[in-house]
């Protein structure tokens, strides 16, 4: 699996028959799309879904960490080639390192090192 089967979802909403994304929703008040009142009730909308996202995000990222836990110890390997004492060891510990400062909110997902496609 590489990174990019592992996006984070994005939070779309319907305006009348199009799918809108939260980036659309300022333009759609500045061009008279939308009231305030429905501008706020969207951003109302979009802290409850990312309430419910979190949870997602930190099965994701718990995942992840457990996923790579086996690389950090001395004897842990990655495509039959130890990873103690190489650069790999380094990449690894650097994305664990960025996973357990991941905001599960508002960030995008850690990227993992290039050579490791899980």
């Amino acid at each position: 699996m590489n990174n990019s089967s592992i996006e984070k979802s994005v939070y779309r909403f319907y305006y009348g028959d199009e799918i809108k994304t939260l980036n659309e929703l300022p333009g759609m008040l500045s061009d008279g799309l939308i009231t305030t009142d429905e501008y706020d009730n969207r951003i109302k909308l979009y802290e409850s879904w990312l309430d419910a996202e979190e949870h997602n995000e930190r099965a994701w990222r718990n995942s992840e960490l457990s996923k790579t836990d086996y690389m950090t110890t001395p004897d842990g390997t990655y495509g039959g080639k130890l990873i103690s004492g190489t650069s790999r060891e380094q990449d690894i510990l650097d994305y664990r390192a960025k996973l357990r400062a991941y905001n599960l909110r508002d960030e995008a997902r850690p990227t993992r090192p290039e050579w490791y496609t899980g």
